[in-house]
């Protein structure tokens, strides 16, 4: 005979069941955009050369491959217009409908590179699509990331946000790592022929396929609990810049060294070939296993930060970083393989602890009517600065004849986080957890 308390425990527990399928649903759907973002962040670095041949007018050479990279950071400088744009209507209209929107446009601008004409077909018009379609990319993926992460921190209970954030970030080594396997096997099997005439276009038309997918199982995606019950702002934008500025600024702080620290891993092959005369291939497989590392080790820095508490473990890896960069990189210098292997696993793992922490930190800096917002400025303004990390590191060490003092500048950058952890405000933490 069920009791009127056997009754309540058992409604309880499946209500605690569903809640938790529902939240592992969530984190899958909101890993899938951030995976599939980077898979076609690196996929189109890796094919750029292909579509400079397809794409372009013959015989020009380099200057062809100039503007293809062009492009490619066209798209990128644009995310920081899409972010704003989409976040602030999915601060006033929901999450839900801008997450669907976002892998939309994403689906449509993958397959469409995937699908342009070569230009012996259509001439000019071939890079004028690869920029519209690049452009469009741009303000989807300014959109996805803040996305994610508001869409994720929402659903989520307090007491397990770290651990769901890094199995959501996990998801990005995931798609860097299928990118390059995929740029392996094409380029390995196939002749040039085959490559220009249909081979590059098979990991854009497979991308676009996976962002259908996601677009189909984020229709079924609940709206988040805390933004039904909130009173919405009719122009979030305008609310935070104008009542959160230290807010914005904190948030840019707390990012930018995992932004900078990130962005450089990918320069990482290039910069230690070129300064320490390691063989290509061999970085290339350092970086790729490190990479499966990452992934591996984010989830559990992840539930380290909801056990430990993020704000320490931030403040226990920036200062890790502040006096241990130098040394790190000194790690290559030696030539040893070994060594380098050593350097990535131990980059992967600096990679892994603050991409644990900062995405959480974020949501719990800004109440729910301008979260979005909030997240989406502070990331994306946090990433397209990092995106001059190759840029800068080059000129400093062509100017000092010195590659090892980069390890100075993620010091420096360290400090700047730390400063940022340091004067984040543990009653804003609990703003989230209480709403």
């Amino acid at each position: 005979m069920f009791t009127p308390n056997v009754i309540r425990v058992t409604i309880f527990s499946e209500m605690t069941l569903l809640r938790t399928i529902q939240q592992h649903k969530i984190t899958l759907l909101s890993g899938l955009g951030a995976g599939l973002e980077y898979y076609d962040f690196v996929i189109y670095v890796i094919f750029s050369h292909y579509l400079s041949i397809v794409l372009f007018p013959p015989n020009t050479g380099a200057s062809s491959l100039i503007t293809v990279l062009s492009i490619f950071s066209a798209g990128y400088l644009i995310r920081p217009i899409g972010g704003i744009f989409f976040a602030s209507l999915g601060d006033r209209f929901g999450r839900k409908n801008i997450f669907i929107l976002s892998i939309s446009l994403m689906a449509i601008s993958t397959i469409g590179i995937g699908l342009i004409p070569s230009y012996a077909t259509i001439g000019l018009c071939a890079p004028a699509f690869l920029l519209l379609c690049r452009l469009i990319q741009g303000l989807s993926l300014g959109a996805e990331m803040p996305g994610a992460i508001t869409f994720l921190m929402e659903h989520v209970g307090k007491d397990y946000r770290g651990t769901h954030s890094g199995f959501m970030f996990m998801n990005i080594g995931i798609g860097a790592m299928l990118s390059t396997f995929i740029g392996y096997i094409l380029t390995s099997t196939l002749t040039i022929e085959q490559m220009t005439s249909w081979g590059f276009r098979f990991p854009f038309l497979l991308g676009g396929i996976i962002a259908v997918v996601c677009f189909y199982l984020r229709r079924r995606a609940l709206e988040t609990p805390l933004f039904s019950k909130e009173n919405t702002t009719r122009y979030p934008f305008i609310t935070l810049v104008t009542q959160y500025r230290k807010k914005i600024v904190m948030g840019i702080c707390l990012t930018i060294f995992a932004a900078c620290f990130i962005i450089f891993a990918l320069y990482l092959p290039t910069y230690i070939h070129r300064n320490f005369h390691y063989p290509m291939h061999l970085t290339y497989l350092a970086s790729t296993i490190s990479l499966l590392w990452s992934a591996i080790c984010i989830p559990f820095f992840g539930w380290v930060s909801d056990k430990l508490g993020r704000k320490i473990l931030l403040y226990m890896s920036s200062l890790m970083v502040v006096f241990v960069s130098y040394a790190l990189f000194y790690l290559v210098k030696s030539e040893i393989t070994f060594l380098l292997f050593v350097f990535m696993f131990l980059y992967q793992t600096i990679v892994s602890i603050f991409s644990a922490c900062y995405p959480p930190m974020l949501a719990e800096l800004f109440p729910t009517k301008v979260r979005y917002s909030g997240i989406a400025l502070c990331y994306n303004v946090a990433f397209s600065l990092g995106s001059f990390t190759p840029l800068v590191v080059t000129f400093w060490v062509e100017r000092t004849g010195d590659p090892l003092l980069v390890g100075l500048i993620f010091s420096l950058l360290a400090i700047v986080t730390l400063i940022a952890a340091v004067l984040f405000d543990d009653r804003t933490q609990r703003q989230l957890q209480e709403e």
